[in-house]
């Protein structure tokens, strides 16, 4: 099975009656509409095959006191090797011919299933032209690395600790903090 088929299977109706249960910080009415344009999206694109085979895999990743105290599901993907990959920069159409374990095939589990990956395959926004203008963003900043001519500036951990403490940092657009 692949992720096209989850897609064609459960309607719209039930993703929008789960998704605020799982993500209630961010199910704005205006970001309902940008997950339901995607979900509208991937019903009309034709999956691309990855190369190696990809697979998508959902891990409950529990609290932890230091970074994150909720706990949260972390969307990943698996190509058989020892490593796990980020698919956040996948285009929709890679998305949507990634396969899912056989293990989500309760109807609940599906709709689980597609609410986690809208979350994670918007991370960067609500269209493909977001993820590529995300990709061009990283490979400028690692040039500019690379010739020397970045600003870096060093960044503890407790540095972020201590300004998440203070209130500093909180919610901003869809997959940013703002200070």
């Amino acid at each position: 099975m692949i992720f096209k088929d989850l897609i064609k299977e459960i309607p719209w109706k039930e993703v929008n009656e789960k998704f605020p249960v799982l993500y209630p910080k961010y199910s704005t009415r205006n970001m309902m509409k940008g997950y339901k344009h995607v979900y509208n999206t991937l019903l009309k694109k034709r999956p691309v095959k990855s190369n190696p085979p990809m697979a998508i895999v959902l891990a409950w990743v529990p609290p932890d006191k230091k970074w994150d105290e909720e706990g949260y599901w972390s969307v990943n993907g698996y190509d058989g090797g020892p490593e796990s990959w980020a698919l956040d920069f996948s285009s929709f159409a890679k998305w949507l011919g990634f396969s899912v374990d056989a293990f989500f095939l309760s109807r609940k589990d599906k709709i689980n299933l597609i609410c986690h990956c809208l979350w994670e395959m918007t991370f960067h926004g609500f269209h493909d032209k977001d993820i590529q203008k995300a990709i061009r963003k990283i490979n400028r900043s690692m040039k500019q690395i690379k010739n020397g001519t970045a600003k870096l500036t060093e960044l503890k951990p407790e540095d972020l600790t201590n300004e998440k403490k203070q209130g500093k940092i909180t919610p901003g657009k869809k997959g940013k903090a703002t200070r």
